[in-house]
C-alpha cells in the first residue's frame, strides 16, 4: 500500500507591503491571527543564512537538530542521523558542503545558506519559515533543495510561510498568499490572505519543462527568463 502524503500549505508573504516589516514578526502575526495555538513551534532561517561563527558548520548543524536520545557520544555522526531520515535529497544538500569543518567565517555565503538550510529542515517543527531561501544557491544547488524541501513537507504536512526575492519562482508551488500593510487609522498590520486555485499548477511546470527539456536550466535571478522547477507529484489542496 502507498503512504499517503499529508497536505500541507505553502505560504507566500509579498515583501512590498510591509517594507518595514521584519519576515518573523510578520509570520508571527499571521499565525496569530489565524488563531494558532501558541507558542508555535518553527524552525528559522533567515536570507543570510545566519550561523553560530565559533562553531563548525557541522556544528551549527548538530545543534538542537539531533535527538539527544540518539547521540549517546559526540561521535554519533550528523550524517547517520541525515541517512535514518530517509530524504534523500537532503542528503544530496547536506553532502555539496564540502568544508563541514570549517567555520562560517571561513566559507562563502552559499556554504553558509545551504548549512543553514539544512539545518532549518532537520529541526522538528510545525512551521517552517524561510526569509529569501533561494539566495545565494546557484541553480543546481536550489534544484536540490527545493526537492529537499518538498519531499519534506509531503512527508511531514509542515506548514512552510517564506519571502523570496523572485516570487514568480514560487508560483506553481504556493498554496495562499498573504499581503500586509499598516493601517492609517489605527496603526496595525493589517493581513490579508488569498487563496490560489492549486490544480494548474502541475500543467504550468510540465509546460514550462517541456518547452526547455533539452537545456534543463532552471532560471531564478533574471524576472525576463522562463523559469524549470523539477516536476511535482499531485498537490492537495490542506482542508
Amino acid at each position: 500500500m502507498t503512504k499517503k502524503e499529508r497536505s500541507t500549505d505553502i505560504i507566500l508573504f509579498e515583501k512590498e507591503s510591509a517594507p518595514n516589516t521584519g519576515c518573523l514578526k510578520q509570520f508571527l502575526n499571521f499565525l496569530r491571527l489565524q488563531k494558532v495555538p501558541g507558542p508555535p513551534n518553527f524552525s528559522f532561517v533567515d536570507a543570510k543564512g545566519s550561523l553560530l561563527g565559533n562553531l563548525s558548520l557541522r556544528e551549527n548543524i548538530a545543534l538542537d537538530s539531533i535527538p539527544s536520545t540518539v547521540s549517546a557520544t559526540r561521535t554519533f555522526t550528523l550524517e547517520d542521523h541525515l541517512k535514518r531520515l530517509g530524504n534523500p535529497h537532503l542528503w544530496e544538500l547536506y553532502q555539496s558542503i564540502k568544508l563541514v569543518d570549517h567555520r562560517p567565517p571561513h566559507v562563502d555565503d552559499m556554504t553558509c545558506k545551504t548549512t543553514a538550510l539544512v539545518k532549518g529542515l532537520l529541526q522538528k517543527a510545525d512551521f517552517i519559515f524561510l526569509e529569501s531561501p533561494e539566495r545565494y544557491l546557484d541553480q543546481s544547488l536550489f534544484k536540490v533543495f527545493l526537492k529537499a524541501l518538498q519531499y519534506q513537507l509531503k512527508e511531514t504536512g509542515q506548514t512552510l510561510l517564506l519571502t523570496s526575492d523572485n516570487p514568480q519562482l514560487w508560483q506553481p508551488l504556493i498554496t495562499k498568499t498573504v499581503s500586509s500593510r499598516k493601517c492609517q487609522r489605527t496603526g496595525k498590520l493589517e493581513l490579508k490572505v488569498r487563496d490560489k486555485v492549486c490544480i494548474p499548477f502541475k500543467e504550468q511546470i510540465q509546460q514550462v519543462a517541456a518547452k526547455h527539456a533539452s537545456s534543463g536550466v532552471l532560471v531564478f535571478n533574471h524576472p525576463k527568463k522562463d523559469i524549470v522547477i523539477p516536476k511535482l507529484d499531485d498537490h492537495k489542496k490542506a482542508s
